[in-house]
């Protein structure tokens, strides 16, 4: 039964309702297609507000994705493809790439790596990306892999020729002419850009408690023409998602624990970071992984709070995938009887307001893609 509900989650998402605690002794009924329940949907929804612009969501959904633990590499290169088509509105790879990158760019494609081998991007969608910008005329010397965990611990090593793979450095990844000054306080730590090592000896006495209201954009990030943003679909327990809007923010800047740090749980921070010139601007595509799918205790791996989803979403609005995302980990959350993490993603629903996408599940089409 507990399949059962997985296998509905994109029927979920698509009705923007929790999904129902199963019931142990009921026995399974087919699902209705995802494709149907949307029609059905639409006929009911009172729709987007007039002069309101709708937003796609594409995703692929398919059991042969995943093999146990272990991706189907030729399934989910074919699914990443389909799904950028898609989006694009191309026939061919090189075609979708080309509307979305130049050669002349410096491309960064920023994964997701905390949660190491188990729960970070899969390699396997990052080689269909990389194969399309070799296609779109992009030299793979102008592309980077980066997060702020090494990727490397995620199973990211390329050889010469290759793209390049970065994590962020310690006090020098941090480009001190793109300050953010927010009025909240933070607690600066080691490895952020204005912390202040005053011991020459490492069993002298602790520096005294640092803070700061500034916090610094990553080099890598700030050298870069177009990003293609790859998280995980995961929860988050201190923002309630770490998607892809988290992963652009969040992992990106230092002294950034003030941001998702309680009572005001990103709100309206991550909104407001995702808008700037440095950010935003630069995502020409998202694509979440949710091959494995985490609803507690992101972005961290926590394997009794994963499952294989099968699932690969892809669209430019990124609060939409967010919000879809968000919908049906939440109700795998009300089936596991956790506590709703939605009031904690505030910042979404902040972000629209803002202008940078659509929250509300009836302002998002939800199309299925075949690979």
């Amino acid at each position: 039964m507990r399949r059962l509900i997985f296998s509905l989650l994109p029927l979920i998402c698509v009705l923007a309702s929790p999904c129902a605690r199963a019931d142990a002794t009921a026995s399974p009924q087919p699902a209705a297609s995802p494709q149907a329940a949307a029609e059905s949907q639409a006929a009911a929804s009172p729709g987007a507000a007039p002069g309101q612009q709708r937003s796609r969501v594409y995703y692929g959904s398919d059991t042969e994705l995943m093999d146990g633990i272990n991706p189907n590499g030729e399934a989910v290169e074919a699914q990443t493809d389909a799904l950028v088509m898609a989006v694009t509105g191309q026939k061919s790879i090189a075609a979708a790439w080309r509307t979305l990158v130049a050669p002349t760019d410096h491309v960064g494609i920023k994964i997701s790596a905390a949660g190491g081998r188990n729960l970070s991007t899969h390699p396997q969608i990052v080689a269909a990306v990389l194969r399309g910008l070799a296609a779109a005329g992009v030299p793979m010397s102008q592309v980077v892999i980066w997060d702020r965990t090494d990727p490397a611990s995620a199973g990211y090593h390329y050889g010469p020729g290759g793209p390049g793979v970065r994590g962020i450095e310690p006090f020098s990844g941090y480009e001190s002419k793109s300050a953010v000054t927010i009025s909240t306080i933070g607690r600066l730590i080691w490895g952020d850009a204005s912390f202040q090592l005053r011991r020459a000896d490492p069993l002298e006495p602790l520096e005294p408690e640092q803070f700061s209201a500034e916090s610094h954009w990553s080099k890598l990030l700030c050298g870069l023409d177009k990003v293609i943003n790859i998280p995980v679909m995961t929860t988050s327990e201190d923002c309630g998602m770490a998607g892809c809007i988290y992963n652009m923010t969040v992992p990106n800047l230092d002294n950034w624990r003030r941001f998702i740090d309680e009572p005001d749980c990103g709100d309206p921070y991550l909104a407001e970071l995702f808008s700037d010139s440095h950010v935003g601007p630069k995502v020409v595509l998202n694509l979440m992984d949710g091959l494995v799918a985490q609803y507690g205790g992101g972005p961290e791996w926590q394997p009794h709070y994963s499952w294989n989803c099968d699932t690969i979403y892809a669209g430019k609005d990124a609060v939409a995938i967010d919000a879809t995302a968000l919908r049906v980990l939440d109700a795998c959350r009300k089936e596991a009887r956790l506590p709703l993490v939605t009031p904690r993603a505030k910042y979404l629903e902040t972000a629209a307001e803002m202008g940078l996408g659509n929250y509300q599940a009836d302002q998002i089409d939800l199309v299925q893609t075949a690979r």
